[in-house]
């Protein structure tokens, strides 16, 4: 809901003020907020006021004040506007802009809770469901509305809660991330399915042997190794704050000429970033494991079965077992082994500067020409505060060329419009990589005054290019839409 009003105490100067009300109620049915479905309101209230000043018929000014409050965040955001503009003559105006706004998380920021994906046991190895259960992971997209915190060990290194819990008698506690931690688990494996191995297996490693951490990746559903000292907790998803400087110029510099020229700064900060995977996985790591294991082999048998044959045990062990996780690193709020936390996270402070231009000409009092160009400096913003990168969704250059006629007397009308967009990365939720660059010709004819009315003939992308506008949309072909209206009364 919405409440406005105006008042002028005089001629020069003139008050906007005003009440806005967004109560968001979503209802997913479970499919998209999932387990928050039932406590997943949105309430935003917003205030806001606007004085314009005309000092003369060259100069006014405007300065505008908002302060919202949201339900969800942590305290009131204010956000100040202000424009001077200036008429240095007649069909020609500057104008200087300064704007500070805050975007609110959206409601999948806030409470997302989708089922992207799963790995099933019975599709690794079913003999090893009684002991790890029927699922080795679900990857699942969740809001980041409290955040996640992570458990860290004595070492400072990110700790795990691991399949292997339940039958070594800890169930989902958390576990040094180290094969140590579940060897006798793994023991009791391999000696189920070979029980001569049950005297020559050590009861427990001699030595450390740390776990490998990979990072599930949600496009090849592999895995890539990871830094655990690049783990950090996810804080409760904030605002994002944008601050704009921008300076334009519209008029008419010369007979039938129209322009439009603006140029913008931009600094952005707390940038929600897309859907990443938060949650490593721990696996062993062959070389150290084989290497350990083959040593303790020898010594735990003083030495009857010799090194090579100590070896092809341990590798034996690892291609049975090594290609499945030991842990997996799951936050507190989670603490379970199969839940692969793919979340948002704020971060990154990035500046971007543009411009655009429009022009139109009136080559008679028919014909009509103009164009279009937008420019973007920069589009990519890599590995921002050592995250991720950042994509802004937009190409870095961007136009338009259009030829209209028009005959209001025969109420005939015609247009054609080609319009160019170049390459660029892009990444919403779970989708990334490159748009590749397309030109689209639409064509428009409309005739009035007709016995049935106004008929009207548009197709768009007449040369029927076949492209795909984002990032995991579908491919577009030509369309063409025949419409035929009347007016009743």
């Amino acid at each position: 809901g919405q409440l406005q009003h105006s008042y002028s105490p005089g001629e020069k100067l003139r008050f906007t003020y005003g009440y806005d009300a967004l109560l968001t109620r979503p209802n997913t049915g479970g499919t998209i907020n999932g387990r928050n479905e039932f406590v997943d309101d949105i309430n935003e209230h917003g205030v806001y006021a606007l004085a314009e000043y005309t000092f003369s018929s060259r100069w006014k000014l405007l300065a505008a004040g908002r302060a919202d409050d949201h339900n969800l965040l942590e305290s009131p955001v204010f956000s100040p506007r202000a424009a001077i503009i200036f008429h240095p003559r007649k069909k020609h105006t500057l104008r200087a802009t300064f704007n500070q706004a805050y975007g609110a998380p959206s409601t999948a920021h806030f409470f997302l809770d989708v089922l992207a994906g799963s790995f099933a046991t019975e599709d690794a190895n079913p003999a090893l469901i009684p002991v790890l259960g029927s699922t080795i992971f679900d990857a699942r997209a969740l809001g980041a509305r409290d955040g996640f915190t992570f458990n860290y060990g004595p070492d400072g290194l990110p700790q795990m809660v691991s399949l292997y819990g339940p039958s070594i008698g800890v169930g989902n506690s958390y576990l040094p991330a180290d094969v140590n931690s579940v060897w006798p688990a793994l023991r009791n494996l391999a000696i189920s399915g070979d029980t001569s191995l049950a005297p020559i297996l050590p009861a427990t490693l001699s030595a450390p042997v740390p776990g490998q951490f990979m990072t599930l990746n949600t496009v090849t559903f592999g895995f890539d190794p990871f830094d655990p000292g690049a783990l950090s907790d996810i804080k409760p998803v904030e605002q994002t704050r944008t601050q704009t400087f921008e300076l334009g110029y519209k008029g008419v510099p010369f007979d039938r000429l129209a322009l439009s020229v603006n140029a913008y700064y931009s600094e952005i900060k707390d940038f929600i970033g897309p859907l990443n995977v938060e949650s490593p996985h721990v696996f062993i790591d062959s070389s150290v494991f084989v290497r350990q294991l083959t040593g303790d082999i020898y010594a735990n048998t003083g030495g009857t079965v010799d090194s090579s044959t100590a070896e092809d045990i341990a590798t034996g062990i690892f291609n049975d077992l090594g290609g499945l996780p030991i842990g997996l690193v799951s936050p507190t709020e989670i603490q379970n082994p199969t839940d692969v936390v793919i979340t948002f996270r704020n971060f990154g402070d990035i500046d971007l500067f543009g411009a655009d231009i429009a022009l139109n000409y009136h080559i008679s009092v028919n014909w009509e020409v103009g164009g279009t160009y937008s420019y973007l400096a920069k589009n990519l913003f890599h590995n921002v505060d050592g995250v991720a990168d950042i994509p802004v969704n937009a190409p870095k250059h961007k136009f338009s060329l259009v030829a209209s006629y028009s005959n209001p007397a025969k109420g005939i009308y015609a247009k054609a419009k080609y319009r160019f967009v170049d390459q660029f990365p892009a990444r919403t939720g779970v989708f990334s990589g490159n748009v590749s660059r397309y030109g689209l010709l639409d064509l428009n004819i409309e005739r009035r005054k007709t016995k049935f009315g106004t008929i009207a003939l548009t197709i768009q992308n007449a040369t029927n290019n076949k492209h795909s506008e984002f990032i995991g949309a579908p491919e577009l072909g030509r369309m063409t839409i025949v419409r035929i209206s009347r007016q009743i009364f």
